[in-house]
């Protein structure tokens, strides 16, 4: 399992109206990946909510914002593979290793706005 928060450096006001999205340094929605790939957010904005995913493509597939300066933080966090009544002991994640998932979820995103965009 892992954890992530999503942050928008730049949101246009034009397409949230007053109120409805959060500062540049607070966190947009918060998310957890289970182990079979299934995603949850928590959106943190004014309108909270919770919606679940297949996957963390097909989430970021909607909701990474490329154009929005958008930032995906993994935690530094994976538990797994815990017997029951176990201490949980946290698995280190590399930098190395957030970096390759952060520019993996970017380049993904930008792919699939590049071809909405051609499909309209």
């Amino acid at each position: 399992m892992r954890i992530f928060t999503m942050y928008r450096k730049d949101v246009p006001d034009e397409t949230h109206p007053p109120g409805t999205k959060n500062a540049p340094d607070e966190p947009q929605f918060q998310g957890v990946q289970f182990d079979d790939g299934t995603v949850v957010i928590r959106w943190m904005t004014a309108f909270k909510s919770t919606t679940h995913w297949d996957s963390m493509e097909d989430m970021l597939a909607v909701h990474g914002h490329p154009e929005y300066d958008s930032v995906l933080v993994w935690h530094d966090v994976i538990i797994k593979d815990m017997p029951p009544d176990s201490t949980i002991i946290p698995q280190r994640v590399s930098a190395q290793e957030q970096e390759n998932m952060a520019k993996f979820v970017m380049r993904k995103t930008a792919e699939y706005h590049e071809q909405q965009k051609r499909n309209y």
